[in-house]
């Protein structure tokens, strides 16, 4: 089922707790990225897609390996934010799941560059991708039983606590 709660997309899909699906696994299809699993019930489960205005993708480009955050732009495209425009950034360039992503696995197909602009006002490029996923006709999904190295997401908790009390 495909359903949007206040301006966000999510999907639910026919399995969950019996089939041991739980908070936070990745979501993909054969094309690429779909979203994370957000709510689990017995029988089902809430997935929120990529694209939503709030979720970010921590992506890199794979022909060089430059990092960068992608977010959902409103429309048919992403944006890949964050990237110096001295970095070499080509229509083409296929976009994947970077090794600093706390909610997905790397190495994740997402999408392709579909144009590259050039924004005087910026130092940075303005970057436009096309997802895999068609998030319209989506029927089928995969989910990847891979939850983050705990040790590292509790040291980044931990430092976000930190960094929280500090601003107190």
């Amino acid at each position: 089922g495909n359903s949007p709660i206040e301006v966000r997309e999510y999907i639910t899909i026919n399995k969950g707790k019996k089939d041991n699906i739980t908070r936070g696994m990745a979501v993909r299809t054969d094309a690429g990225l779909t979203g994370v699993v957000v709510i689990v019930e017995e029988n089902y489960t809430l997935v929120e897609t990529l694209n939503n205005r709030q979720v970010k993708i921590s992506a890199k480009i794979n022909r060089n390996g430059i990092d960068g955050i992608l977010i959902w732009g409103g429309d048919k495209y992403f944006n890949m934010q964050n990237i110096p425009k001295s970095f070499d950034v080509q229509e083409g360039d296929e976009l994947i799941t970077s090794n600093y992503s706390r909610k997905y696995p790397p190495g994740i197909p997402i999408g392709k560059v579909v144009r590259v602009e050039d924004d005087k006002t910026t130092l940075f490029h303005k970057i436009y991708v096309e997802p895999y996923v068609s998030f319209s006709t989506l029927e089928q999904v995969f989910i990847i039983q891979y939850i983050s190295d705990p040790e590292r997401l509790k040291l980044i908790v931990d430092m976000e606590e930190r960094l929280k009390a500090i601003k107190k």
